[in-house]
């Protein structure tokens, strides 16, 4: 598993915990993912790419992304998971699958 720049300062930040509005969304996302990937066979060679990008101010968002790309990576894909700022807009063409938090 691939992560971007930002990942090491969610291990050095203090827990908070998340309102319930953004485990709620952690969930549906995490959701839509496992429904999508159900045919997807976790021990392949080939794990279908997903980007996924997190806008975060107080960290409840990089929190949920990073769930999500965990859940992804479980579930057979190959997540990316940065922050939006981190991410070069010029490569967002070759992306073939992304979701945003």
């Amino acid at each position: 598993r691939q992560q971007g720049e930002g990942s090491a300062c969610l291990a050095s930040a203090p827990r908070m915990r998340p309102p319930r509005a953004a485990v709620a969304a952690g969930r549906v996302l995490t959701l839509l993912l496992l429904t999508a990937s159900s045919t997807q066979n976790p021990t392949s060679a080939l794990r279908p790419p997903l980007l996924v990008l997190h806008g975060s101010q107080t960290g409840i968002a990089e929190e949920v992304a990073h769930r999500v790309a965990d859940a992804a990576y479980r579930r057979g894909f190959s997540p990316r998971c940065m922050s939006m700022d981190a991410y070069p807009l010029s490569s967002l063409p070759s992306e073939s699958t992304m979701l945003c938090v």
